[in-house]
């Protein structure tokens, strides 16, 4: 090459590396794609995207790379803990990386759209392990055929479950199994389910249980999850239904009139696990609760609507919405289906896929006489000190001989194994960690993720040292942040007041006149809620305006009492005092000061490494992605 062409060929190359860099910080070059990655990645979980958000991005993203530069000036990342951490990390990630590719997307598509639909199905079972004998097996064979035929010739399938199937308490519910999906039963079960038209019965199916014939009563779409709290009225023994279905009847009359779901549930569920958390439920999948609860929360539509009291055989309950989650789609839950895919026996379907498939895009060969040919293979090893050396295959031209086998035959027990067998998974197990070595040169997304993880660690460390070690130990400083930002840290005017909350008019004058008579306020709670625990509500405390509806529409003065009516519900307002501004104690505003404090640090810690390491924005590149 002359010396021409060879300048040329450096200028084009400079300029093709130019023109991948968005930012260089100091002698760190940012690439687009790298850039890219982060950004779109942000955007999957759900960040917003537009021409201001990429810049904006950009500013935290920049940041972000200036406070790794800074921990790597400080030489965190030699230290042994991080490298080891960044070690135990790569290995987990790239068995993740391994098995997203060893199962096959077929697979990982099947279970998706299987996810969208719920079977109902009824089943019979003829128990037959998988290790039964020949001689048990037939017989297991002949007795569902026998039961195949009778349904075939139109005899009803829930009398054959309730006479013949030998699942345990099938009589009892003719073989009902009820609503499922994906994962839900063995793989061979759940495929000839999805696969059987809706009121017909399948072919004979064989799982490790023994035989099954399956009966689809029904497929509808999956109406995915739900989050509910509720407030449950339980029925005692000693109680009249009538009483507790009044008692609910009533919490939600209040609930309609505006009274706060959470409070009452704290204060009249007799579901003492969710009480405490103003009754929230686990996120509920459709088909695994109580029918007639399940049917109720399901029929809300809006985040915040209530049902009508509901009959279980745990009591009453007011079911309250917070938020429905329909079946995400695929790009959102891929992972966790490689994950549960790879845990079914399922994946047992796409592990040769991923051999074969490592075998092509690594140059694979192998030796032609041990192909299929395993008495040679034995017959080597019985003279391997003398062919020890002798080639077994080669994977991109890295040679693998007889002695890499008789160690891995030395560290792997094969007791019982054949030779077939016992070969096939050292061929795999080089395979994949060939694969292992180059994860990074082969896959942009398992590069990208590993130094993510990196940089978050080195961020994580730095952050320690810079920012949150001072915030619990710096008094002095604090002290002297929080005596310059005083105005922050305020009280607006307040009202010292307790508020009275009744049902009506009369409920208020009965109130009245108890407090007339000098009655405690326990003594009047316990007197006017004998009949209705919810007669009377009271709430105490110093309030800003704005805080209570109640409080906003009184007069705002000291020792003065006002009558409140907000639609149907009425309070009377006593203000005893009112308080002025006044500068809120450092206790009362520790939890804020200290987050404000650390973002001081941080933009004082920020000013510093912007002066240390300039930042040069590329903004031809920038505006060719911010289009």
């Amino acid at each position: 090459m002359s010396k021409f062409f060879f300048s040329i060929f450096i200028i084009l190359l400079g300029i093709s590396a130019q023109a991948q860099t968005l930012v260089n910080i100091g002698s760190l070059e940012l690439s687009v794609p790298e850039f890219l990655w982060a950004y779109n990645k942000g955007n999957a979980l759900g960040k917003p995207s537009g021409k201001n958000d990429i810049r904006s991005y950009l500013n935290m993203y920049i940041n972000f790379k200036l406070k790794v530069i800074d921990a790597e000036a400080m030489g965190l990342d030699k230290k042994k803990s991080f490298i080891d951490e960044i070690s135990s990390y790569r290995t987990r990630l790239a068995e993740r990386f391994l098995l997203e590719r060893e199962v096959s997307d077929k697979l990982v598509l099947e279970a998706y759209s299987r996810s969208l639909k719920l079977i109902n199905a009824s089943h019979i079972l003829i128990l037959c392990s998988s290790n039964a004998s020949p001689a048990d097996t037939l017989v297991a064979y002949q007795k569902i055929s026998r039961i195949k035929k009778l349904s075939d010739a139109g005899q009803d399938f829930e009398e054959l479950a309730t006479q013949f199937s030998e699942e345990l308490g099938a009589s009892e519910v003719k073989g009902l199994l009820g609503d499922f999906t994906v994962f839900e039963m063995s793989y061979p079960f759940e495929s000839t389910a999805y696969n059987t038209p809706k009121g017909e019965v399948s072919q004979i199916t064989r799982t490790r249980f023994g035989y099954h014939l399956i009966k689809v009563n029904d497929v509808k779409d999956n109406p995915g999850q739900i989050e509910i709290a509720h407030i449950l009225i339980s029925t005692k023994p000693a109680d009249a239904d009538k009483e507790s279905q009044a008692k609910a009847v009533e919490i939600y009359k209040q609930l309609l009139q505006g009274a706060n779901f959470e409070l009452m549930a704290r204060q009249f569920s007799d579901d003492t696990f969710t009480s405490e958390t103003g009754g929230v439920l686990q996120i509920m999948n459709f088909g695994k609760s109580d029918k007639k609860l399940e049917a109720a929360a399901f029929a809300l539509n809006k985040p915040g609507e209530i049902s009508a009291p509901v009959y279980t055989p745990y009591g009453w309950h007011i079911i309250k919405l917070i938020r429905k989650i329909p079946i995400p789609p695929l790009q959102l839950v891929k992972t966790q289906l490689v994950n549960r895919v790879a845990a079914d026996e399922r994946s047992l379907l796409g592990e040769d896929y991923f051999i074969e498939r490592l075998k092509k895009q690594n140059n694979f060969y192998e030796d032609n006489s041990l192909k299929n040919k395993h008495e040679v293979l034995m017959e080597k090893l019985a003279s391997a000190d003398k062919n020890g050396e002798d080639l077994l295959f080669s994977i991109n031209k890295e040679k693998v001989v007889l002695n890499d086998f008789l160690k891995f035959l030395v560290l792997h027990k094969t007791d019982g194994q054949s030779p077939e067998y016992v070969y096939k998974q050292f061929v795999k197990m080089k395979l994949i960690a060939h694969e292992d070595q180059h994860l990074e040169e082969k896959y942009a997304d398992f590069k990208y993720l590993l130094n993510e993880y990196r940089e978050g660690t080195l961020l994580f460390n730095v952050s320690e040292i810079k920012i949150w070690n001072h915030t619990p130990s710096d008094s002095v400083k604090l002290m002297r942040f929080y005596n310059s930002r005083s105005a922050f840290y305020s009280w607006k005017e307040r009202a010292d007041t307790r508020i009275y909350m009744v049902n009506s008019v009369g409920e208020l004058e009965v109130l009245k006149g108890m407090q007339k008579h000098n009655m405690g306020d326990e003594g009047i709670l316990k007197e006017m809620n004998k009949s209705n625990p919810i007669n009377l509500i009271i709430n105490s405390g110093k309030f800003e305006r704005g805080t209570n509806p109640f409080l906003d529409r009184a007069k705002w003065e000291s020792n003065l009492d006002s009558e409140v009516k907000i639609g149907n519900a009425i309070a009377l307002v006593k203000i005893s005092r009112i308080l002025p501004p006044v500068r809120k104690s450092i206790s009362e505003v520790q939890d804020v000061l200290l987050t404000d404090y650390e973002k001081y640090l941080e933009e004082e810690w920020l000013k510093d490494l912007k002066a240390k390491y300039p930042i040069t924005i590329n903004q031809a590149q920038l505006r060719k992605i911010n289009r």
